[in-house]
């Protein structure tokens, strides 16, 4: 089972990210090298951050990076704010039919219901590594009421930033 980057950490502004970028490329805090099975993408939660490589236009052949993020959770439109992409998650409906009143929205009465919305928020970079120039993206999921509550440094971070990380 592939480990998260970060949890509890909360992202407060593009600095943070690119401490954690620069943890990932010491070596200090792990990179996610493949798409979350259907267990891990359980796992996520508000605090979960994850660090990932985007596959390059020769990653059939080296096998390295992700093509895409999937997270299993419905997104809807992203909104870009302080050099990150913001999504709110969709809330899950059931859709029922009636030959009366045709097509009829009734709230799920699944624990997606229960629980606050998530935000998934978004930052990606170029990497100078010993491989050559590599684009990797960090994902941060948070609610509203899980930021009082979130860390802002993750504990093995340094505040040296490498001047191989570039926006």
């Amino acid at each position: 089972m592939q480990r998260t980057t970060c949890t509890d950490i909360r992202i407060r502004s593009p600095a943070d990210a690119r401490v954690i970028f620069h943890a990932v490329l010491l070596n200090l805090l792990p990179m996610v090298t493949r798409r979350l099975d259907a267990e891990e993408r359980a796992l996520i939660s508000p605090g979960s951050v994850y660090v990932w490589e985007e596959r390059g236009p020769h990653g059939d052949l080296t096998g390295v990076g992700i093509e895409r993020w999937t997270d299993g959770i419905r997104w809807g439109p992203s909104r870009v704010r302080e050099g990150f992409l913001f999504y709110h998650e969709k809330q899950d409906h059931h859709f029922l039919y009636s030959d009366e009143a045709g097509l009829l929205n009734k709230p799920s009465s699944s624990n997606s219901s229960s629980r606050t919305i998530l935000i998934k928020q978004t930052y990606t970079v170029f990497v100078e590594t010993s491989r050559g120039q590599r684009k990797w993206h960090l994902i941060a999921y948070f609610n509203e009421e899980s930021l009082p509550h979130l860390r802002t440094r993750c504990s093995v971070t340094s505040t040296r930033l490498s001047p191989g990380i570039q926006k």
